[in-house]
């Protein structure tokens, strides 16, 4: 018997600070039981998906990526849906799907999340466990009869109530101490994705973080 919901989560080298906030997100105990799988190559990705697919009644694929990734997962988009069809549940976020999200759909993708993504993932899991409609999930981009519908924006979190990185998952890396930028450069994705003022995460949150790290032996802190 298939057991429900799984996540797989392309972890590729360029973009796993990104996914380590995000996988902290879900280091909360309704996910507790949710399988995670962290897979960093595409041919690790096509060795280990018929497996996971087997296994699982739903398995969302998430992505995040940079313009200068858009030819290399247009590719993997491609070879993704002629192997597994709609079997999997892909999403996309990050800089690019967030400044381009059509573009980003048109690619293969079922949704894609704007902006941060720690709340909005959150949800979208919640009403997949639930096996309720998604569609009015805040802060998503999805192709309904062929046009682009985006749902009302969320507002953005606080940084305190996620953590940095998963400890479930020991997806760690530096701490995030502030998100968002007011100065709006034209050339800058930062401001969209986080908002042109600052936002930072607390001392006390801060130090919390330093101390489960120093407790894991791992004495190397880096901030951002």
């Amino acid at each position: 018997m298939k057991s429900d919901l799984a996540l797989v989560v392309y972890y590729q080298h360029l973009n796993r600070h990104g996914f380590n906030a995000l996988l902290g997100a879900l280091d909360i105990p309704e996910f507790e039981a949710m399988p995670i799988y962290l897979l960093r190559t595409s041919s690790e990705l096509f060795q280990e998906l018929p497996q996971i697919i087997s296994k699982h009644r739903k398995v969302v694929v998430g992505f995040s990526f940079f313009t200068s990734q858009c030819l290399e997962i247009q590719i993997l988009m491609q070879e993704i849906r002629a192997r597994f069809g709609k079997s999997v549940f892909c999403i996309a976020g990050g800089p690019h799907p967030t400044g381009e999200p059509e573009s980003t759909l048109m690619l293969g993708f079922d949704l894609v999340v704007l902006h941060e993504g720690e709340a909005t993932l959150v949800e979208l899991l919640r009403h997949e466990i639930e096996n309720t409609p998604w569609q009015q999930v805040q802060g998503i981009a999805f192709l309904q009869n062929g046009e682009m519908h985006c749902t009302e924006p969320r507002h953005w979190i606080n940084l305190d109530h996620y953590a940095p990185f998963s400890k479930k998952m020991g997806a760690i890396g530096p701490l995030e101490i502030t998100r968002g930028c007011p100065y709006a450069c034209h050339f800058c994705q930062t401001p969209n994705l986080f908002g042109a003022q600052y936002r930072h995460r607390s001392m006390e949150n801060l130090f919390a973080c330093a101390e489960w790290l120093q407790s894991q032996k791992l004495r190397d802190l880096r901030f951002v």
